[in-house]
C-alpha cells in the first residue's frame, strides 16, 4: 500500500534543533512567548521518522505522510490544550514557558470544526524541539516544504563535552535513554554513528563524546558555507545570543515573521538574557547537573574557556584517548571559532 495525504492542518511549522547542551531549553520559552507560536513540544517521534527516512529504513512517501499526520494532530491538540505539559518543574511545561493562562483557557474551548475556524483566525505556528537532527533535515523539507522553518542552536564544542560525558555511558543501554540506536557486534550505537559504527563501538566513552560532537557539527559547518541556499534555516550561536540577543531576535522576526510580545521580555528576564558572562544564567537543578556550578557563575568567559580546555586535556589523559581523535576534535573546535568567532577578547 502506498500512503499519502493531500490535506494539511498545520500550515506553519517551526523546528528548534541543536546538539544536546546547546541551549534549546533556554530558547524554547522565547519562542513560546512569540505571537502565534504554540508551546514547543519535545516530540521524539519527529526525530525517529526523520532518522528512519534519512537512513533509508523508510521510503520518502511513507515518512512524508506520517510526519504530516503527526504535525496535523499535534497542532490540533495544541489548540485545545490536549497533551499539554502542565508539570510545574518541567522546563517544557506551560508554566515554565509563561503561557499557563493561555493553555488553561484553551482546555474549555470547543473541539471539532470550531478549531478549524479558530485556526483560520489565529494562524498558529506548530513548534517542535528536536535533538541533533540537522543532518536529517531533508526529511523535514520533503514532508513540509516551505511550511517548515528551522532554528539550529550551536555552542562551542569545548562547552558540550562535560554535558555529553555525563550521560554517554547510558546511551543505548539504559531503559530511560530514548536515543534511536542500532546494534553492531552485540553493542548498541546511536543512529548518527551508522557510518562509523566500528569506530564507535571500539572507542571509550570520552572518545565517543569527542567523535559524536565532531561528526554532528560537520553538516552545520557545511550549511554555513552555503547558507544562501537555505533561507528558511537559521543557525544561532549560544554564546552570541546570551550576550547580545538583539541581532538574532531581529533576524528571527524578519526571516520567519515571528514577533515578540510583552511576555518575551519577561522570559528574557527569567533566562537572564542578555547576561554579562555565559555562566551568569538561572541556576536551575538540570543546568547544575550538566556542568555549571553556582560558584562559577561570575567567572570571566576567557578563563572559563581555558578551564574547559584544561578539563578536556585532563580527561584525554584519564581515558587515554587516542591522539587522532583529539586532533579531529580540536579541528572541529577551530572550525567553530572560524565560523562563528570568539565571544571574548
Amino acid at each position: 500500500m502506498s500512503f499519502g495525504r493531500q490535506v494539511t492542518f498545520a500550515d506553519n511549522i517551526l523546528i528548534l534543533d541543536g546538539l544536546t547542551g546547546t541551549g534549546k531549553t533556554l530558547f524554547a520559552p522565547l519562542l513560546a512567548s512569540m505571537e502565534k507560536v504554540q508551546l514547543p513540544r519535545f516530540e521524539y517521534m519527529v526525530e525517529y521518522l526523520c532518522i528512519a527516512a534519512s537512513n533509508h529504513s523508510m521510503n520518502e512517501e511513507t515518512s512524508k505522510t506520517l510526519l504530516n499526520l503527526l504535525a496535523d494532530s499535534k497542532c490540533y491538540d495544541g489548540m485545545i490544550s490536549r497533551e499539554t505539559n502542565f508539570r510545574p518543574k518541567d522546563l517544557s511545561s506551560a508554566s515554565s514557558n509563561r503561557v499557563l493562562k493561555k493553555y488553561i483557557k484553551q482546555l474549555f474551548m470547543s473541539d471539532g470544526d470550531a478549531v478549524l475556524e479558530r485556526k483560520v483566525k489565529e494562524t498558529p505556528t506548530l513548534s517542535f524541539v528536536t535533538h541533533q537532527l540537522f543532518s536529517c533535515k531533508k526529511a523535514l523539507f520533503n514532508a513540509f516544504d516551505q511550511r517548515v522553518s528551522i532554528i539550529e542552536m550551536v555552542r562551542h564544542p569545548y562547552f558540550l563535552v562535560e554535558h555529553w560525558l555525563s550521560y554517554q555511558d547510558r546511551m543505548g543501554v539504559h531503559s530511560r535513554d530514548l536515543t534511536l540506536c542500532g546494534v553492531h557486534q552485540g553493542s548498541a550505537y546511536p543512529w548518527f554513528a551508522e557510518q562509523w559504527k566500528d569506530e564507535y563501538i571500539n572507542s571509550n566513552d570520552f572518545e565517543r563524546v569527542l567523535l559524536s560532537i565532531t561528526r554532528l557539527m560537520e553538516p552545520i559547518y557545511t550549511h554555513q558555507v552555503n547558507q544562501d541556499e537555505c533561507t528558511n534555516t537559521m543557525v544561532i550561536p549560544f554564546e552570541k545570543f546570551v550576550l547580545d540577543p538583539w541581532v538574532s531576535l531581529n533576524e528571527i522576526t524578519l526571516r520567519f515573521n515571528l514577533n515578540p510580545t510583552s511576555a518575551t521580555k519577561v522570559v528574557m528576564h527569567d533566562q537572564k538574557v542578555p547576561r554579562s558572562t555565559l555562566n551568569d544564567g538561572p541556576q536551575k537543578p538540570i543546568y547544575k547537573r550538566y556542568g555549571v556550578k553556582k560558584e562559577e557563575k561570575n567567572i570571566d568567559d576567557k578563563t572559563d574557556y581555558m578551564n574547559r580546555l584544561t578539563l578536556i586535556n585532563d580527561n584525554a589523559n584519564l581515558y587515554n584517548a587516542r591522539p587522532s581523535i583529539i586532533s579531529e576534535f580540536m579541528l572541529c573546535a577551530k572550525k567553530y571559532e572560524d565560523t562563528f568567532g570568539l565571544w571574548f577578547k
